[in-house]
C-alpha cells in the first residue's frame, strides 16, 4: 500500500493567490501606494490592533518519509503523492561556493556551465529544446553549502527527462566558447551588486561575520578572469561524487523509480574520505575589531539600510527554541512584532523593522535591519538597539502568540511533498534527531519566558554586535554619538 501525501496539492497559481488573499486579509495588503499605507497606518494607529488575538492551535501531522540508503554516502528519501502526474526528482550534494580553497567563483561558473555548456551527444539549446519539448524542468544552482539539481516532469515523460540528468551529471561538456559567456554574465552581476542598499547590508554584514573565511569573500572581477575550463573541469570531479549525497524524490513515482535513481547514483564516482562540509569551521567568528562599532558604508541614497547582527547556538542546540520564540516577539512575528511596534508605528521611524535567525549545523546568526530615512538613521539605530535590549522582559501573552504562531506555521511550512523532503534533507546535514519535526510543538510548548530572558541574555547582547549602516557618508557625525565608525567604500574590504 502506498503512503499518500494527505493533503491534496492546489495548483502553483492557486496556493499562490491563497496565500496572497491571506496577507490581504491579516495586513490590509502591504502597499506601497496611498491607498495600501493608509490601511496599514488604521491598522497600527492606537497601538497594536491584533493585541489580545486567540490563535487556535491548528491540527499538524508529520507524513511519514520513507528512507532508503543507497550506500554509505547517499541517501534517498522519498514521499509519495498521486494528486497529479507530475515526479519531482532533487539532488543536493554537501559541498557549495564555501568548499572553494583556491579558485573563487569556480563552483557558481559550474552551474552555468551544467546549464548552458550541453552533455551527452546534445548542445546546451539541444537539451533546452529537449526539455521544452517534454515539458520538463532542469534546475541547477549552487549555494554556500550545497550543490543543488533538481528535475520535474510529467509521470509519462520522467523516463527521457532522466536520461537528460543522468547526461547532465555524468557527462557535461565543457566548451572552452562557452566560458566568455558565464564569465559575463558573472561580470555583469558583480557590477550590479551595489545598485541596492539592501543587498550591500547583507554583503558586508556576511564579510564581517566570516572575513577571512571563504564564505565571508565576496567575488571580485579579478577572480571570474582567472576562471578556466579545466579548473570547472577539476570542481565537477569533486563535487559530482557519491559523498554525502542526499536524494529527495516526490510525486506519483512508480515504485521502480527507486531502483533508476539508485543506478544513477552508484553510476558517480565514490570517494574513500567524504567531502563533509558542516565538519568544517570558519577560520573566524566575525572581525573582531568591529565588535561593537559601526561600519559605515558609503552610499548616496535617500533610505538608508540599518543591519544588526552577532552568532548565536546551533540548530541543534538546546536553546533553538527559546531564540526562535523571542525572536517572533522581537521581529519575526511582522506587525506584531516589538520592532515593528516601535520603529515603524509608533515612530514612523523606518519603512520596514526585522529581525531573524539563521541556523545551520555549526553556528546559528541573529539578524535585525530597519530601511529609513537617511536623516533618520542614526534615531532609528538607536531605537533597534533599545529594542532588542529590552528583551530582558517578555510577557506570557506575547510568548503564548509567538509559540502558538510557529506551532500552527508547521501546517503551511510543510504544505507540498517537496518541500518538506527538502525540510528533511536540511535536518539531517543539521545533524537533528530524526524526529525532530514530530517533537517539536512539544519543545515549543516548553519555552518559558525565563527561557526567552536568559538565552536573549546570553546570546543577543546588543553591546557586543556588530552593525553595518548604507547611507551617506555625512551620517557618521550622528552614528558617532552611538558608537565608533568605520567608514568605508562598498567595494572595500571590512579587513582593511
Amino acid at each position: 500500500m502506498r503512503r499518500h501525501f494527505k493533503q491534496k496539492l492546489l495548483p502553483k497559481s492557486a496556493r499562490g493567490f491563497r496565500q496572497m488573499l491571506l496577507l490581504f486579509l491579516i495586513t490590509g495588503a502591504f502597499m506601497t501606494n496611498s491607498a495600501g499605507a493608509q490601511t496599514l497606518d488604521l491598522l497600527q494607529r492606537d497601538g497594536n490592533v491584533l493585541e489580545g488575538m486567540k490563535i487556535k492551535p491548528l491540527s499538524y501531522t508529520n507524513p511519514a518519509v520513507k528512507t532508503v540508503q543507497i550506500d554509505a554516502q547517499a541517501r534517498l528519501y522519498m514521499l509519495a503523492d498521486d494528486t497529479l502526474p507530475l515526479i519531482n526528482l532533487r539532488l543536493v550534494f554537501e559541498g557549495g561556493t564555501s568548499s572553494e580553497e583556491k579558485a573563487f567563483g569556480v563552483t557558481s561558473a559550474l552551474a552555468s556551465y551544467m546549464k548552458l555548456g550541453g552533455a551527452g551527444d546534445r548542445s546546451g539549446e539541444e537539451i533546452a529544446d529537449a526539455l521544452a519539448t517534454l515539458g520538463a524542468s532542469l534546475e541547477i544552482g549552487a549555494s554556500e553549502d550545497t550543490f543543488i539539481v533538481q528535475l520535474s516532469a510529467l509521470k509519462g515523460d520522467f523516463p527521457a527527462a532522466m536520461q537528460i540528468l543522468e547526461d547532465v551529471l555524468l557527462r557535461p561538456r565543457f566548451d572552452e566558447a562557452i566560458l566568455p559567456v558565464i564569465q559575463s554574465s558573472m561580470r555583469t552581476a558583480i557590477q550590479r551588486r551595489n545598485d541596492r542598499p539592501e543587498t550591500i547590508a547583507q554583503r558586508k554584514l556576511r564579510e564581517v561575520f566570516f572575513l577571512p573565511d571563504r564564505r565571508g569573500h565576496s567575488l571580485q572581477l579579478a577572480d571570474v578572469d582567472a576562471i578556466d575550463v579545466a579548473a570547472v573541469r577539476q570542481a565537477h570531479a569533486t563535487l559530482f561524487a557519491r559523498r554525502n549525497l542526499h536524494v529527495a524524490l516526490n510525486g506519483d513515482y512508480p515504485a521502480e523509480m527507486a531502483d533508476a535513481i539508485s543506478k544513477l547514483v552508484k553510476a558517480m564516482p565514490a570517494v574513500t574520505k567524504p567531502y563533509v562540509v558542516y565538519d568544517r569551521e570558519p577560520a573566524t567568528k566575525g572581525v573582531e575589531k568591529l565588535r561593537g562599532k559601526i561600519l559605515l558604508v558609503k552610499k548616496d541614497v535617500s533610505q538608508a539600510v540599518v543591519t544588526i547582527g552577532t552568532f548565536i547556538p546551533a540548530h541543534n542546540d538546546a536553546d533553538f527554541y527559546s531564540l526562535q520564540a523571542g525572536n517572533y516577539i522581537l521581529g519575526g512575528g511582522s506587525f506584531v512584532s516589538r520592532l515593528m511596534q516601535e520603529v515603524r508605528a509608533k515612530r514612523g521611524l523606518a519603512y520596514y523593522s526585522y529581525s531573524r535567525n539563521d541556523f545551520d549545523a555549526r553556528f546559528g546568526r541573529f539578524v535585525a535591519a530597519s530601511g529609513t530615512r537617511a536623516d533618520r538613521t542614526a534615531e532609528t539605530l538607536s531605537v533597534m538597539l533599545e529594542v532588542i535590549g529590552g528583551m530582558d522582559r517578555v510577557s506570557n501573552d506575547e510568548l503564548k502568540l509567538a509559540t502558538d504562531s510557529i506551532v500552527n506555521s508547521l501546517v503551511f511550512e510543510y504544505d507540498n511533498p517537496g518541500r518538506l523532503l527538502a525540510q528533511e534533507i536540511r535536518f539531517r546535514m543539521h545533524r537533528l534527531p530524526e524526529n525532530y519535526l514530530g517533537k517539536f510543538q512539544d519543545h515549543m510548548n516548553r519555552v518559558t519566558t525565563a527561557d526567552v530572558k536568559r538565552v536573549f541574555a546570553k546570546h543577543v547582547d546588543p553591546s557586543q554586535m556588530w552593525i553595518v549602516v548604507v547611507g551617506p557618508e555625512s551620517l557618521k557625525a550622528d552614528l558617532e554619538k552611538i558608537r565608533p565608525v568605520v567608514v568605508i567604500d562598498p567595494e572595500e574590504s571590512p579587513l582593511k
